[in-house]
C-alpha cells in the first residue's frame, strides 16, 4: 500500500468517526502530487469546500455535488476515486495552487513541491474549520484554545506521520492559524517565523512559518520579501 493510500484510508476512518464535526464530507484526499521526497511541502489550513465553484467545474447541479462529496457508504468508493481525480485538476489548475508555484519559481522549485492540509475536513469558512478543533482565532490572528478535542488530536497524529512519510527538506507553513497550531505543537510555541523540525522524524526539514501567498488574506509585499529572504538564505547553506 503506498503512503497516499494509508494517509487516505486513515483520513477516511477518522471522518466516519467523527461524521458530525465533517458535515458528512468525506475528508482530505491525497492525489499523486503529494508524493515522498520532494523538496518543499506547502501545508495550509485545511481543504476549502466552494461549493458554487466545485460544482460548475464538474459540471454537476450543488445537490449532485454535495452528494458526491458525502460520506454516505452507498457507491463511495467509486466516488472517491472520481473525488481524487478532480483534486489532482484542482492542483494543477486553481488559483490557490498557482500562487504558490508563482512563489516558489523564485528558487526554481515550481516543480519540486508537494501540498498537504493540516486538517483534514471540508469546510469553506476558516471560523468554522477552527470551532471543530476546539479554536477561536482572535482579531490579531491569534487562537484561542476554547476545548481540547479528540478529533483535533487524531487529525494531527496524522498529520505527523505525514510528515515522517513525506520527508521534505524544507515545510512552508502558507496560513497562520495552521502556523500557531504547527509552533505549538512542534516548537512550544515559540515566537520565531521558523524552526528546524527535530524529534521523532526521519529527516530534520527546516520549518517557515507564514501567512497565505495569495487571496484575500495574503501576505504583504514585505512580508513576502521577508519569507523569500529566509528561504534563500536556507538553501544556500544547505
Amino acid at each position: 500500500m503506498t503512503f497516499c493510500d494509508e494517509y487516505n484510508e486513515e483520513a477516511l476512518r477518522i471522518a466516519k468517526e467523527f461524521k458530525a464535526e465533517m458535515q458528512g464530507r468525506v475528508p482530505q484526499q491525497l492525489t499523486q502530487d503529494c508524493m515522498p521526497n520532494k523538496t518543499v511541502l506547502v501545508v495550509g489550513m485545511n481543504p476549502s469546500f466552494n461549493l458554487p465553484w466545485i460544482s460548475k467545474r464538474l459540471n454537476r447541479s450543488k445537490e449532485d455535488t454535495e452528494i458526491l462529496y458525502s460520506l454516505d457508504s452507498k457507491n463511495l468508493t467509486n466516488r472517491l476515486v472520481e473525488i481524487r481525480a478532480f483534486e489532482q485538476r484542482a492542483f494543477n489548475d486553481h488559483a490557490y495552487f498557482k500562487r504558490i508555484r508563482e512563489f516558489l519559481s523564485v528558487f526554481k522549485l515550481q516543480d519540486d513541491w508537494s501540498h498537504l492540509d493540516l486538517f483534514i475536513m471540508r469546510e469553506t469558512s476558516q471560523k468554522e474549520a477552527l470551532k471543530s478543533v476546539g479554536y477561536k482565532e482572535n482579531q490579531d490572528e491569534s487562537l484561542i484554545e476554547h476545548s481540547k478535542n479528540e478529533f483535533r488530536k487524531k487529525q494531527l497524529d496524522l498529520f505527523e506521520s505525514a510528515l515522517n512519510a513525506l520527508r521534505p527538506k524544507i515545510i512552508i507553513v502558507a496560513n497562520t492559524a495552521a502556523s500557531v497550531i504547527i509552533s505549538d505543537r512542534f516548537n512550544d510555541g515559540a515566537n520565531k517565523t521558523s524552526f528546524n523540525l527535530n524529534g521523532n522524524f526521519n529527516e530534520s526539514p527546516k520549518v517557515f512559518l507564514s501567512g497565505m501567498l495569495g487571496g484575500q488574506r495574503a501576505l504583504d509585499r514585505f512580508s513576502r520579501l521577508r519569507l523569500i529572504k529566509e528561504v534563500e538564505e536556507h538553501l544556500r547553506a544547505s
